[in-house]
């Protein structure tokens, strides 16, 4: 045997095996998407002014007519902008999240605007909703062409306990589809506080885990048991199409 022939197509071999390995690896990665992660610090809401004076153009009209009344006044308050292809495969849409009003401890009334090359192509809201907290792009979790969007709830204290929740949307040109509901947080004068590092792996029937977390002090987070398989509640907010 030629034992530097062998060594050279062992050598050889190796890149291509790496590649191959690489490949795999990213193929796998694709698969699963984070949604929630307590360990990992959060961005700010990213709203431009080009957005806010969108929103004052084509959307403030048709939101204060819809709801302005005794029990909301609204005023446009925290809110964030994602990016995406919400209704149909590779559009390139701006979906922006905000707070119409605020009625109650942990309740208000919520609105979603979609644009699409700085034109508005829909508005959404939701009268029995919770506090904005903020919005993530899915990227096509169910693997039908779209992607699909995390909306957080946040409130305040009720009897000394409160979270955060997400619910899960499907747009489409007139109406939204609910993919299920999580809690995020919990959090409560007495214990330490849980959080959820929650992931999906893509597919017709998307598979969700989480991994639970634990804090007395929310910069230094602490697994709690390990990651379980769970499926998502019924949506809590309902959504409607308004223009």
């Amino acid at each position: 045997m030629d034992y530097s022939s062998t060594v050279m197509k062992r050598n050889n071999l190796a890149p291509a095996f790496i590649l191959i390995l690489l490949f795999a690896i990213g193929l796998f990665g694709q698969q699963s998407v984070v949604i929630n992660d307590p360990t990992f610090p959060e961005s700010p809401g990213n709203i431009s002014d080009a957005d806010k004076s969108l929103i004052d153009r084509d959307v403030w009209p048709v939101i204060s007519k819809k709801y302005e009344g005794e029990a909301c006044t609204p005023e446009f308050e925290y809110s964030e902008a994602i990016q995406g292809s919400f209704t149909r495969p590779k559009a390139n849409q701006r979906l922006i999240f905000f707070q119409v009003c605020e009625t109650g401890n942990g309740i208000g009334v919520a609105g979603l605007a979609l644009y699409e090359n700085g034109k508005l192509a829909g508005i959404y809201g939701a009268e029995q909703a919770g506090w904005v907290g903020g919005a993530r792009a899915l990227p096509d979790i169910n693997q039908n062409g779209v992607d699909e969007v995390a909306l957080y709830w946040s409130g305040g204290l009720h009897q000394g306990e409160g979270g955060v929740g997400v619910d899960i949307w499907e747009l489409s040109a007139k109406a939204m589809r609910g993919l299920g509901w999580f809690q995020s947080e919990a959090f409560s004068d007495a214990r330490p506080t849980i959080g959820y590092k929650v992931s999906v792996k893509k597919g017709k029937t998307p598979a969700f885990s989480r991994q639970k977390y634990l804090s007395n002090d929310t910069d230094k987070w602490r697994r709690s048991g390990g990651p379980a398989s769970f499926k998502p509640g019924k949506n809590v907010v309902a959504f409607a199409a308004i223009k």
